[in-house]
């Protein structure tokens, strides 16, 4: 991925929940890419605040009639709504363009009609990262007016390439044929587009999920003149269909000796969990000199529920490398094999081999193996310094697992990385923990720590920033209030800037953030410049 002078810092990379290593670093394993894209599907922390579920109480002089202002709940919601838009128009305009750029992205999570037109004003901001995200932002806003804006900005020739791969993305939320005639036309020979604009433009015909674009996508997939990163893009949008009709067009390309053409296929058999490409998905898995391909197929073997996969899968897992090993560990958990429980607790004991013994961690989590929770804890006790790699992944199985003999011992690590002594360790797995204990049942304990260390003034710096981020992952309406007081009242710009991150977070109405329609699923051998700019802008 090629870099970019000026690219904001990855809050993606800040929370300890990814990858131990840095992206740059080139020591970190495929596993760990693919985990930080998906990682919300088999982690799920976030309870979204029900905004619209609003108890009335009846009017004693007219059952009949519901009075919004006789429900106080109803009036509580409807004044932090206000405070919320208040203060989110004022954060437009901060002077920092990381704090605009995550609320144009707050604002779009919200999906309140009012930020419409905040969200396209910020499409000429003076920072390119803030007009870009306010791009995409309109997508998110799912409103089907902005089609014509998006579309004008795809195709216009006097666009940037990331400005026009962003409007591409937009229009893959807007599930409209008008959004399927823009996307089909960057294709449109006449028009010379840039691969990356080309491979967004794929992905979102695959997230309109409509089966009419197949053939479309299908001939593409198998051009041999077509660049090999745009046909693996089309590979990734046919399985994003989930359609049978994608197969034949999947398995004649498959045939071809291309590793990232290969690698989206295997992702791509995979959502279509169709028994149908099991054989390929086999040949791939068994047949390929790529471990990296390798590892995408054992992946869609897991999806697609194939136990008898598993004898082949746990000899991966003791022979692989960091890659093949990793994703076949992985792909264990995900399959729910009960058997393999023993063989991953082996794994997990095994020393000198950190990654390997994280994935185990995970896929122990994934399995909710309670028999593993004295190995883990055992982890989470003694290996912080030794091996903070697994330490990290151990902390979140405890959480999957939910295993409340894991509360006492979270909660001690949890106070002992608060003391600034700790603050190596509170960088690898401060949130970690938070989650880790919101999902064991104590969201409103940690919660009312983290509001309290916020307005603590002796806090570092570091551990404020990571304070945010937990508030973020565990806050609810009583949260909403502390943030918007903390932003109004704060003179760094870093802190200011994650004060709203947290906050965009909050105020999503999904369950896993609308930023995975693009990241997730996908094959992270075959990278973009567009993709790593979203990895940027998500608050996870």
């Amino acid at each position: 991925m090629p870099s970019m002078p000026g690219r904001p810092p990855n809050n993606a990379l800040a929370s300890g929940l990814a990858p131990w290593i840095l992206f740059s670093s080139p020591s970190i394993p495929s596993w760990e890419a693919w985990w930080t894209r998906n990682r919300l599907y088999y982690l799920s922390f976030k309870e979204p605040i029900e905004w619209e579920s609003v108890k009335l109480l009846k009017n004693e002089d007219n059952p009949d009639k519901k009075d919004p202002d006789s429900s106080e709940t109803t009036a509580v919601k409807l004044k932090s709504n206000k405070k919320i838009i208040d203060t989110l128009s004022n954060s437009l305009q901060d002077d920092d363009y990381l704090t605009r750029m995550n609320t144009v992205l707050a604002m779009a999570k919200f999906r309140d009609k009012k930020f419409l037109e905040s969200i396209k004003k910020a499409l000429t901001d003076k920072n390119q990262y803030v007009r870009n995200t306010a791009i995409l932002s309109l997508g998110i806003m799912g409103d089907l007016t902005v089609v014509k804006d998006l579309k004008e900005i795809l195709l216009s020739s006097e666009s940037q390439m990331i400005s026009q791969a962003y409007a591409a993305l937009a229009l893959g939320y807007l599930k409209e044929q008008s959004s399927i005639d823009a996307l089909k036309e960057v294709f449109n020979q006449k028009k010379v587009m840039k691969i990356d604009v080309k491979c967004a433009a794929l992905l979102s015909l695959g997230n309109i999920e409509n089966p009419s674009v197949i053939p479309f996508l299908g001939k593409i997939l198998n051009d041999n003149k077509e660049n090999v990163h745009v046909r693996a893009y089309a590979a990734l949008a046919l399985g994003r269909i989930k359609d049978e009709k994608a197969l034949p067009f999947l398995k004649q390309a498959v045939q071809g000796r291309k590793n990232e053409i290969q690698g989206s296929v295997a992702v791509a058999l995979g959502l279509i969990k169709s028994r149908h490409g099991l054989t390929d998905l086999y040949d791939l898995f068994t047949k390929s000199r790529d471990s990296e391909v390798k590892g995408l197929a054992a992946l869609s073997l897991a999806k697609l529920g194939d136990k008898s996969s598993a004898h082949l899968l746990l000899k991966a897992a003791k022979q692989g490398d960091y890659n093949l090993g990793g994703f076949s560990i992985l792909a264990l958990g995900m399959l729910g094999d009960e058997k393999s429980k023993k063989e991953l607790r082996a794994i997990l004991a095994t020393k000198n081999k950190p990654f390997i013994r994280g994935a185990a961690a995970l896929a122990l989590g994934m399995l909710k193996d309670e028999e593993s929770v004295l190995d883990l804890i055992k982890v989470v006790e003694k290996e912080e310094i030794s091996d903070s790699v697994t330490w990290s992944y151990a902390i979140l199985a405890l959480g999957m697992i939910g295993d409340k003999r894991a509360v006492p011992v979270l909660e001690k690590i949890f106070e002992k990385i608060q003391d600034p002594a700790y603050l190596n360790l509170a960088n690898a797995g401060y949130n970690n923990i938070t989650v880790a204990l919101a999902k064991l049942g104590q969201r409103d304990k940690v919660r009312e720590i983290l509001h309290k260390k916020l307005e603590d003034k002796s806090i570092l710096f570091d551990n404020k920033l990571k304070i945010l981020h937990g508030i973020g992952y565990v806050g609810d309406e009583t949260s909403i209030d502390l943030l918007l007081n903390f932003y109004n009242n704060e003179k760094n710009a870093k802190l200011r800037s994650y004060a709203v991150l947290s906050l965009g977070f909050i105020l999503d109405k999904d369950k896993i953030t609308p930023l995975y329609k693009i990241i997730s699923d996908g094959n992270h051998t075959s990278t973009l410049e567009i993709i790593g700019n979203i990895l940027l802008s998500r608050p996870d």
